[in-house]
């Protein structure tokens, strides 16, 4: 019984002796959940990297023969290159204004680029068309696995633009550090548009937030 006795003010001193180093646990708590969504994400975006390096088997130094590069100053040009372009091609946008008139169908697997102050203007005035409805969209990625967007900053020509970017039937994609602005729905996935990697974004005006 003594045993038992000393066994329990033992524990009850252990119980004190939390309660007194927890001075603050609500604020405890909160930063131990904050630091736990954060190990999360960052698994998470790994992950998502893992995935898309698998899909993609991407290569780093690309024959100059898949490397395109769009001047300032353009306009309708990143149709033409895509029109004319391999799977896997690198499009690369250099510093300045860009300007496309109608909605860009994207239907292979490329890599789309801007440099620093890269600024891609849209015409949403003239609709492009998915599933046969017409749909103010700047870029629409239909059946492209894999295709890679990074570094544009997307502006509509007139405010507000229905859509910046449209998955759809495109697994795999990455949008990655763009910035969308004044647009009501700056990006839209369908269709089977899965396991997408969409980070470091910034939203702003009309339908963004963050």
């Amino acid at each position: 019984m003594k045993f038992k006795f000393v066994s329990l003010s033992l524990i009850f001193a252990f119980i004190l002796l939390g309660c007194a180093k927890e001075e603050n646990p609500a604020t405890r708590e909160t930063e131990t959940d904050s630091s736990e969504m954060e190990a999360r994400m960052n698994q998470a975006i790994e992950e998502i990297e893992l995935d898309y390096r698998e899909v993609i088997q991407e290569v780093d130094d690309l024959d100059e023969r898949f490397v395109t590069y769009i001047e300032a100053g353009s306009v309708d040009a990143l149709q033409d290159a895509l029109n004319n372009a391999h799977r896997f091609q690198r499009i690369i946008f250099r510093s300045g204004d860009h300007y496309e008139y109608s909605t860009v169908v994207i239907e292979k697997t490329v890599h789309i680029v801007g440099e620093p102050g890269a600024v891609l203007y849209f015409d949403n005035e003239f609709p492009g068309y998915i599933e046969n409805l017409p749909v103010k969209t700047g870029i629409h990625l239909k059946n492209a696995s894999g295709s890679r967007i990074e570094g544009l900053d997307m502006r509509p020509m007139v405010t507000p633009g229905t859509m910046a970017i449209f998955l759809d039937d495109s697994p795999y994609c990455k949008i990655v550090n763009n910035t969308m602005t004044d647009f009501i729905y700056p990006l839209w996935a369908s269709n089977g548009s899965d396991r997408v990697s969409v980070y470091d974004n910034v939203l702003t005006g009309i339908g963004g937030s963050g």
